[in-house]
């Protein structure tokens, strides 16, 4: 960091009450972007990466950079590492393999058949229902689902019975 700025631990919690010091964060990207960070309490320490491309580098060489070993500030055993583990802890092929099986249900593709079964229930809406579901089923995202949830008729909410779809 620069000497005109004081020190500022980034693995204390209390630096983050207020919010996330960006201004911080902005400082070790322009003078210092892959920076090792010591930690006060006497831990391992760790790598600081505080640039995008710096990050993508990373995340794309797991020959080099891996999240194997543990991705938590306080430091665990292998025993206390493994039993803690998640995706964030694994490199791939691993990683990859279980990021599809859980992906799809975040992605657009859904949309379409949904837009599809409102359409098909129109027919046994009211007027008022027909309205919102059109409304809604044109979108992209989910912003405001709350609102939707709130001001849609039970009956546009429920719909008709549809079975299942095959996967």
């Amino acid at each position: 960091m620069s000497s005109d700025a004081a020190p500022v631990d980034i693995t204390s919690h209390d630096t983050y009450v207020k919010g996330v010091p960006h201004e911080v964060f902005t400082r070790l990207r322009r003078t210092d972007p892959v920076a090792w960070t010591e930690e006060a309490d006497g831990g391992r320490g760790f790598w600081s990466l505080t640039k995008y491309d710096d990050v993508l580098y990373a995340s794309r060489h797991t020959e080099l950079f891996s999240s194997r070993l543990g991705i938590r500030m306080e430091d665990m055993d292998a025993e206390e590492t493994e039993a803690r583990r998640t995706m964030m802890e694994m490199d791939s092929p691993e990683h990859t393999r279980l990021r599809r099986i859980v992906a799809r249900p975040f992605t657009r593709a859904p949309w379409p058949t949904t837009r599809a079964r409102c359409e098909n229930s129109r027919a046994k809406c009211s007027p008022t229902s027909t309205a919102k579901t059109s409304s809604i089923s044109s979108r992209t995202s989910l912003e405001n689902s709350h609102e939707d949830a709130r001001t849609t008729p039970r009956s546009a909410q429920r719909g008709p019975r549809l079975a299942r779809e095959s996967r």
